[in-house]
């Protein structure tokens, strides 16, 4: 008995359908899925808000003679021409803001010099203020110490706050504190949080390299 041919003829016309087919699922497919994004249950997803990238200052730093501890402060940062003198007769603390124009920010330094005696309360006191600016805020603690004795934390506000970033060392013979002020941060911290990271930056070398 001779083998049957099993082969399928196509004619010239199931051809052109067979052609078309691809073109047709993937027009189906695109309108389905515009159908998905426009009504029905699906939920549309918003996207990220995109900020413009800002121009940072460069890590470069250097020290300030009205500074005390060694305090080094990025090199395109201003420091004010107020500050006060460490060696004034019975000058209880420095003051020094620093100030960030490109950022719209001004970090505020305080210089405390302490003893064995008033260590403890100047750092208490520090720590309060710095709870309290928080608010209800939650932050990234950062430890930093240097070699020459100074142990110290950096905060960085989760939340929206006039102080994203505040700082304190302590010392034998000096407590150093200050917070970041920027207006900006508090409507809109995360257009601003390249600008935060960089000045902690800033604060993590200064704190390290205490003296």
């Amino acid at each position: 008995m001779p083998m049957r041919d099993l082969r399928v003829h196509i004619g010239p016309a199931f051809r052109f359908v067979l052609i078309l087919m691809p073109v047709a699922l993937a027009h189906l497919s695109v309108v389905s899925s515009c159908a998905h994004g426009s009504g029905g249950d699906s939920v549309a997803v918003p996207r990220p808000v995109a900020y413009p990238r800002p121009v940072l200052y460069d890590a470069v730093y250097r020290s300030s003679s009205g500074l005390p501890c060694g305090f080094e402060v990025n090199a395109s940062a201003e420091v004010c021409d107020d500050v006060a003198n460490v060696s004034r007769p019975g000058a209880d603390a420095v003051w020094a803001d620093i100030g960030y124009p490109a950022y719209g920010a001004v970090l505020r330094c305080t210089f405390t010099p302490v003893d064995d005696a008033g260590r403890r309360v100047v750092a208490d006191n520090r720590v309060e203020r710095m709870a309290m600016n928080l608010g209800d805020n939650a932050a990234a603690q950062t430890d930093v110490s240097s070699p020459a004795g100074y142990t110290g934390i950096i905060l960085t506000s989760l939340g929206a706050t006039i102080t994203p970033l505040q700082f304190l060392s302590v010392g034998d013979r000096w407590v150093v504190s200050g917070a970041l002020e920027m207006p900006a941060a508090v409507t809109s911290i995360d257009s601003v949080r390249p600008m935060i990271e960089a000045v902690k930056a800033d604060m993590i070398h200064a704190l390290a390299n205490l003296e």
